[in-house]
């Protein structure tokens, strides 16, 4: 919401109808947009179905499975036909995926 989600809010509310415009209606509706989207492009099943999957590290050592940057693109571009365009801000050891999950990147 921070990064995108705060732009929706600069809109004009014209958008939505003469007089159908509730406050902050576009705060649900982005919220809604972003869980469709979500659903539909489901990154951690593409990732699951070509044997990406989050492992715990042991205690101390590095984590089970380590994967690399041309293996998650393959996934990707395997799931929707696309190239994926990523980009690394800072070092990443790990990718959260769902709640409490993790999965590590080479």
């Amino acid at each position: 919401w921070v990064k995108h989600g705060t732009c929706v809010t600069t809109l004009h509310p014209r958008c939505y109808g003469q007089d159908s415009y509730a406050p902050q209606q576009e705060v649900g509706d982005y919220f809604r947009s972003v869980l469709d989207l979500r659903a539909k492009f489901d990154v951690f099943q593409a990732l699951n179905a070509s044997g990406i999957v989050p492992t715990e590290p042991e205690t101390g050592r590095r984590p089970k499975n380590t994967y690399t940057l041309v293996q998650f693109k393959q996934a990707i571009r395997a799931a929707w036909g696309v190239e994926p365009n990523v980009k690394c801000a800072a070092a990443i050891t790990t990718i959260p995926s769902t709640p409490g999950a993790k999965t590590p990147v080479a």
